[in-house]
């Protein structure tokens, strides 16, 4: 099971509304404790895909990201990334980009009527013994 806190929910919404109409990208810190992944923060990375519906994370993120949760007593347990104006779904290319041990969390990210993005949906997945992202259960800590 993951538990994001927070702060963790609140980064990953901004950082998706922020960007939108593209893609956000970045990774979760946090540690495990048996079978459940507590998401401590959400750090956001550059996402360097030309494309407006895909991403690929700065590999200078990743090493800020790993650096920083070296600092903190923590560890790089997942990755999170918006589908704009999409589903919290994994696309095919979500799949095949997915780490194992990791939780894979989606956001949907849509505009309001007034044209405003808002999160509409969260998910978290992680790699299944078949090699295909399934549902995780996740507890989102919503609201600061």
């Amino acid at each position: 099971m993951l538990h994001v806190l927070s702060s963790a929910c609140s980064r990953m919404d901004r950082h998706g509304r922020t960007v939108f109409p593209r893609e956000a990208c970045g990774l979760l810190l946090g540690t495990y404790d048996g079978d459940r992944t507590v998401v401590a923060e959400a750090v956001a990375a550059r996402n360097l895909a030309p494309e407006a519906d895909r991403f690929e994370l700065d590999p200078q993120g990743f090493a800020d990201a790993l650096r920083r949760a070296d600092s903190r007593g923590l560890e790089i347990v997942g990755c999170y990334h918006s589908h704009p104006s999409g589903r919290a779904v994994p696309s095919k290319e979500d799949h095949a980009a997915a780490q194992p041990g990791w939780s894979h969390v989606i956001l949907a990210v849509t505009p309001t009527e007034e044209g405003e993005p808002e999160v509409t949906d969260r998910r978290s997945c992680r790699l299944g013994d078949e090699g295909r992202l399934t549902a995780e259960a996740a507890r989102w800590e919503l609201g600061s």
